[in-house]
């Protein structure tokens, strides 16, 4: 059995997280063709969420944050509901994801 800090679960979260950041950019950054070369950067931010009680609540209130500042992200949850420890990672520009600080 894998618990959360056993070095393959931190393998396991780094990878999926790797993926989830890629799918962000790809998905809602990926250059169209008429789109300028210089456009600014995508930056990335992973932040540790220690529980939510109201998870339905507070997702929403993560939806609407992410919406207003302009950013993409998604939710990385611990594989059982009594573990601790869920990881949101956000895809923006530096200036929205400085906003959300």
């Amino acid at each position: 059995m894998i618990t959360i800090g056993d070095p393959c679960y931190l393998l396991d979260l780094a990878w999926k997280a790797k993926e989830m950041a890629e799918e962000l950019v790809a998905v809602k950054y990926e250059p169209d063709l008429g789109q300028q070369q210089d456009s600014p950067p995508i930056w990335l931010s992973m932040t540790r969420i220690d529980h939510m009680r109201d998870q339905r609540r507070y997702l929403k209130i993560l939806t609407g944050w992410s919406e207003e500042l302009g950013l993409s992200g998604r939710l990385l949850m611990p594989p059982s509901s009594s573990a601790r420890g869920i990881l949101m990672l956000l895809a923006g520009e530096k200036e929205d994801l400085d906003r959300c600080e």
